[in-house]
């Protein structure tokens, strides 16, 4: 149970953090900041190298808790980033995007 309940303790962080940085990235869509983009990018890259250092531990923790079952876990974690990499975090043709930037300017 213990187990379960830290899988989805870091499953959370990691929703609550890419939640961070998507509405980072429409906070510099909307005010058009070449500067908010390349900071964006800094950050992206800091946290990029935290959760591969903490990835490295968790593969190493898993693998010495369970022996042996721990494949399955490593490619569901590359997948998860392979996937998180090719996609753009601000969304393409959303409704409300166009609004707020005619609405703020």
């Amino acid at each position: 149970m213990t187990n379960i309940l830290l899988i989805a303790i870091v499953i959370m962080i990691f929703i609550v953090i890419f939640q961070i940085s998507k509405a980072s990235e429409y906070v510099s869509v909307l005010k058009g900041e070449e500067k908010a983009r390349k900071q964006n990018n800094k950050i992206n890259a800091f946290l990029l190298i935290v959760f591969l250092v903490l990835g490295l531990i968790g593969c190493w923790w898993c693998n010495k808790l369970y022996y042996g079952k721990t494949l399955f876990v490593g490619i569901i974690m590359w997948r998860v980033g392979v996937f998180l990499s090719n996609n753009p975090l601000t969304a393409k043709n959303h409704p409300f995007l166009k609004e707020s930037i005619i609405h703020h300017t």
